[in-house]
């Protein structure tokens, strides 16, 4: 029988066979030696500890970039995310915050907190506008050098003052009715402060009064009689106004009826204050022939005080504990300084100048360069810009001059406008840690935002409170109860300010025992109908 034929694919398919035989064989292999590196894989990454999960963010809590960067393990800055920028979206920034784009937050939103002094000076101390006046005794930066310091520093307005670490520490740590460390410090800076006044005035009444007051004004005797109260014409066009003629010849200002006199309400006043934890600064504003008596007679040197009571009643409150400011020896040595080729004070009418209200507001502060929150605003952007310009002068005692006065540019005076940085005028606000008192001294020229409360706000990059009346010094304390219970609410300083004559005479009011729910206590003087106390 014959064979069949066999395929030609035969062998193929044989091969094919025995490729499926070796595969299998592979397979069984592979499979169990895979399944054991996956186990030992497993098993070595068991044994590297696992981190902790970052604890979750409450409503409201603050999380620094450490915590945020703790799962990813990259760890940008140690500290904590100005809650600003977190609210609005911005990054974390290693750089100093510098405030939101929108522009400044509202006085009501800086809350006082922080013990982190200032290192450094500051870089942008603002001077006296003046390009030809040079700084008072403040150390103040020249004005030539302001523009520089202002472009440095963002024109948006400043970020709102955040307490550091250290001060939350101090807060959560103090117990009620306990001060705080920072508290502490700053009221022994204030004890330093009451110190070095008594000093000072001590030494003036070694040197000019032999450590007599007695003496001091029996030496003034002929300088008193040289000239005639009621004529006020001096050298250099100078008028002198009666009622300032007549109160520097007083050895003391005690002519008030008992229970009505300056030294017995402004030593209530400071009681009261510190009753809520608000520190008194009072400033009385000299009278021009406290500052040039020279000008109206012969019979005294330039740079000789004359104002014995002033320095009486000074001395007798920095001893009763009240914080005072001598502007006359400031005015004094800054005339000193630069031998009469700038005024203070205008020809023809009784106020000062705009120098004058700038030499002031540095003294002043100086004295809150102390307190925490003024520290804070001053590490800030500039809240406020000033610009040179020139003022219509006074003219209360011109006279017959007064058309020519106001029409010669000779007699303009130089000032610095203090404006926001979108260029409108400064203007107070009603709620600041910051009162300053004032009568026409303090009033003149807030249509220009170049009045003393917007000189020193630019010192110390704070909007202030400004509470004023017409001669306004006696009644401060009844117009300051007037204003109602909640009026002192957040306050840290009262500074108390009024020309000298005002001293002289009139009722001042002595504020009585819980005056809140007394109402019916008044002066009886208001400073408007006596010439004495005429501003």
């Amino acid at each position: 029988m014959p064979r069949s034929p066999t395929p030609r694919y035969h062998g193929t398919n044989r091969s094919a066979g025995m490729g499926l035989w070796i595969a299998g064989g592979l397979g069984l292999l592979v499979i169990p030696l895979t399944v054991g590196l996956v186990a030992w894989h497993a098993v070595s990454v068991d044994r590297r500890p696992v981190p902790e999960p970052s604890p979750p963010i409450a409503s409201g809590e603050v999380r620094s970039d450490r915590q945020v960067a703790s799962v990813s393990g990259d760890v940008k800055n140690d500290q904590p995310e100005p809650a600003s920028s977190i609210s609005s979206g911005a990054p974390a920034s290693d750089e100093p915050h510098q405030g939101r784009a929108d522009g400044p937050r509202p006085v009501e939103a800086i809350r006082p907190g922080g013990d982190d002094p200032r290192t450094g000076d500051r870089s942008a101390r603002p001077g006296l506008e003046d390009s030809n006046v040079e700084s008072p005794a403040s150390s103040v930066v020249p004005a030539d050098r302001e523009a520089s310091a202002d472009d440095s520093r963002s024109a948006a307005g400043p970020a709102v003052p955040e307490r550091d670490d250290r001060a939350a520490a101090a807060t959560q740590t103090t117990k009620p009715g306990e001060r705080s460390p920072i508290r502490e410090a700053e009221l022994a800076r204030r004890a330093e402060a009451i110190q070095a006044m008594r000093d000072q005035l001590q030494r003036e009444l070694r040197e000019f009064g032999g450590g007599s007051f007695e003496r001091w004004s029996r030496s003034l005797e002929a300088f008193r009689q040289s000239f005639r109260p009621n004529r006020g014409s001096g050298r250099h066009e100078f008028q002198f106004l009666n009622a300032e003629l007549w109160a520097i010849r007083a050895d003391r200002y005690d002519r008030q009826e008992p229970g009505q006199a300056p030294f017995e309400s402004i030593v209530r006043m400071n009681e009261f204050l510190r009753e809520h934890d608000i520190d008194l600064i009072y400033m009385p504003i000299p009278d021009k022939v406290m500052v040039y008596p020279d000008l109206i007679s012969d019979q005294v040197q330039r740079g000789t005080p004359v104002a014995v009571a002033y320095k009486r009643l000074l001395l007798d409150l920095a001893e009763a504990g009240v914080e005072v400011i001598d502007l006359e020896a400031a005015f004094r040595r800054w005339r000193q300084e630069h031998q009469d080729r700038y005024w203070l004070y205008q020809a023809f009418d009784t106020h000062w100048n705009n120098r004058g209200a700038q030499i002031a507001a540095a003294e002043v502060a100086r004295r809150l360069e102390r307190y925490d929150f003024v520290q804070q605003a001053q590490r800030q952007p500039r809240r406020f810009r000033s610009a040179p310009g020139t003022l219509t002068p006074g003219t209360d005692m011109s006279g017959r001059h007064r058309e020519r006065i106001l029409e010669d540019p000779a007699y303009r005076l130089p000032a610095r406008m203090v404006m926001l940085p979108d260029g409108s005028t400064y203007e107070d606000v009603q709620r600041s840690p910051v009162i300053m008192t004032a009568d026409s001294f303090g009033r003149i020229w807030r249509d220009e935002g170049a009045q003393t409360s917007a000189q020193l706000a630019y010192e110390i990059n704070l909007p202030v409170t400004l509470l004023h009346g017409t001669g306004s010094g006696p009644r401060i304390p009844m117009m300051l109860i007037q204003e109602g219970t909640d009026y002192l609410e957040g306050r840290r300083v009262f500074i108390w300010t009024g020309v000298c004559r005002q001293l002289a005479r009139g009722a001042w009011t002595v504020l009585p025992q819980d005056p809140y729910s007394r109402m019916d206590f008044a002066s009886s003087g208001n400073g408007e109908d006596d010439d004495l106390l005429d501003d």
